[in-house]
């Protein structure tokens, strides 16, 4: 709630619009918590774009920093790096749709 605050604020004195979208990062898999479904529907209610893709809480994520490997390498075809490839073609996606809207 306090980074929106923050880009609506740097909106205003910019004059432009920042395109953003919000992440939920260490979700459990398989859970959401009553606070996470609040803090959603907070932000829907505002209109905030909210990534369809979000970066599930596992273990190999933690293990990267002590290996110096992404999941991909360590772990291929695994739950960890399927969830990471999901979360990068959507970014990429919502970065190709700003370029077009901006050349438009």
């Amino acid at each position: 709630m306090k980074t929106v605050a923050q880009v609506d604020d740097a909106q205003e004195l910019g004059r432009f619009t920042i395109p953003r979208s919000l992440i939920w990062t260490r979700v459990m898999p398989g859970f959401e918590s009553m606070a996470a479904r609040r803090v959603r529907a907070d932000m829907e209610n505002i209109d905030v774009p909210i990534f369809e893709s979000v970066l599930m809480n596992r273990a190999a994520f933690q293990e990267m920093f002590l290996r110096g490997q992404v999941p991909r390498q360590f772990k291929p075809g695994g739950n960890e790096a399927q969830n990471l490839t999901a979360i990068t073609r959507e970014l990429i996606s919502k970065i190709e749709e700003i370029a077009k809207e901006q050349a438009a």
